[in-house]
């Protein structure tokens, strides 16, 4: 939905970076109230409503 992966190139090894990626792109949104709450606020946003 939103999240982003940020990883420094000089810090982590190609192994555990791909590790990271794996784990990642595996899980699963939660549909907390909470987690869709914060959804909503950035679809305003890119709607031009706040």
């Amino acid at each position: 939905h939103m999240n982003i992966l940020c990883m420094g190139g000089r810090t982590v090894g190609p192994a555990v970076a791909w590790d990271l990626v794996e784990t990642f792109l595996a899980a699963n949104f939660s549909q907390a109230e909470r987690h869709l709450r914060r959804l909503g606020k950035v679809a305003a946003v890119e709607a031009g409503k706040e």
